[in-house]
């Protein structure tokens, strides 16, 4: 029995001295200087995020489409933030003042025009079936006065690539005279973030 002992230690140290040797033989290590590293960059570049509409009418309509670059070096994702919307009122006038509880008109264009913003991928102003609705749709547009003051689209932008948000607005037939004489400023900030 220590002979088998003996003999599986002698084999047992064989192969340890010739693994060593393998080791030793298959090992390398080199040194690497002068190395930088460049991290990627993102940045964007759109029109201006600005829709002005004055002397309106019922049956007015519309449509402003803004083009959104990544001029960066990596991919980043687009958001709409910081929306907002001003209005001035026109004057206001009897047949208005008949209708309203105090001297003051509260029905004003935020009231009656009818919005869909959408991200639009052709860029053409019409919405496509790969079109994607941010606010309101095609068929059924939302008053502005219901819009979110930002977005978390996460619509991904590969470096170099456009994409397009577009709105297209209206004013009902229906709408009566209340209107005219109103203006509306709405304002949309593009963000680009490198996750989303």
């Amino acid at each position: 029995m220590k002979r088998i002992i003996f003999s599986l230690m002698i084999i047992m140290a064989i192969f340890s001295i010739a693994g060593t040797g393998s080791l030793a033989y298959f090992e390398d290590s080199e040194v690497s200087s002068d190395n930088s590293l460049q991290l990627g960059v993102w940045d964007l570049e759109s029109d201006s995020g600005t829709l002005s509409l004055a002397d309106l009418w019922a049956g007015s309509s519309g449509t402003r489409t803004w083009t959104v670059t990544n001029t960066g070096t990596v991919p980043a994702y687009l958001d709409l933030v910081n929306i907002d919307y001003t209005q001035y009122i026109g004057e206001t006038n009897q047949d208005e003042l008949d209708d309203e509880p105090t001297s003051l008109d509260t029905e004003q264009l935020e009231n009656y025009l009818m919005v869909h913003l959408f991200v639009d991928y052709s860029g053409d102003g019409w919405t496509d079936v790969f079109d994607e609705n941010i606010y309101g749709t095609a068929a059924t547009p939302l008053v502005i006065s219901g819009i979110a003051s930002s977005y978390n689209l996460n619509l991904l932008l590969d470096p170099n690539i456009s994409s397009y948000i577009t709105i297209n607005w209206n004013i009902p037939d229906t709408t009566d005279d209340r209107i005219y004489g109103d203006e509306l400023a709405l304002s949309i900030e593009f963000d680009l973030q490198p996750t989303p």
